[in-house]
């Protein structure tokens, strides 16, 4: 995926928000709010993999891809977004701070 893809999504994402306000009929909003609330999360997700894995030609493997992990077991337990973040900044400092020694 390539950078311009993401800025067609993102707008795209925010065009179906955009979408969803603007139409005032409850019954399309109903329809169309199961869509318009997972995109925004599925281009974070995606754009978190690109940025964690890759390492041009080949996949990166390093503190980063740990601190992803143990930031998505913290979402799987349903844990708020600011301790996902804060988890994943914790782990993936700790690990680049061993490594470093």
């Amino acid at each position: 995926m390539t950078w311009p893809w993401v800025i067609v999504l993102a707008a795209g994402a925010y065009g179906f928000k955009l979408l969803g306000v603007s139409v005032a009929t409850t019954s399309l909003m109903a329809r169309w709010e199961p869509v318009t609330r997972h995109i925004p999360v599925a281009l974070f997700v995606g754009l978190v993999v690109v940025l964690t894995l890759d390492g041009g030609r080949q996949i990166t493997v390093d503190a980063r891809l740990a601190g992803v992990a143990a930031g998505g077991l913290v979402a799987i337990r349903r844990g708020p977004f600011v301790a996902v973040v804060a988890v994943a900044m914790a782990v993936t400092a700790a690990i680049r701070a061993v490594s470093s020694m």
